[in-house]
């Protein structure tokens, strides 16, 4: 929802005998974190969604398809997303909002 993370945040940086900033596991964590939004620069809102989506998807697939009720609504949310995910965006002139 940010966009790039340049201009964000800065990589997080082990901050020596600092007491304030992260340590150990939680530094790690923050950097994955940071290397991994770093990793889709330039990506656009819209596929950025995509991805997400996708992602979401698939690790529901791997957790929580444990009960009929979680494999049913796994089910129902690929339904949807195999019919939307091919839509093209709007163009700005089909904006919502916008005077035609």
């Amino acid at each position: 929802m940010e966009g790039d993370v340049d201009g964000v945040m800065e990589r997080p940086m082990s901050i020596g005998s600092n007491e304030d900033g992260p340590k150990g596991e939680e530094l790690n964590r923050e950097r994955d974190k940071y290397d991994a939004w770093h990793a889709q620069k330039g990506i656009s809102r819209t596929n950025a969604k995509r991805k997400y989506i996708e992602a979401l998807i698939e690790t529901m697939h791997r957790y929580a398809s444990t009960t009929a009720d979680a494999r049913e609504l796994v089910a129902e949310l690929e339904f949807v997303w195999d019919q939307i995910k091919n839509n093209s965006p709007p163009s700005s002139a089909s904006s919502p909002g916008r005077a035609r």
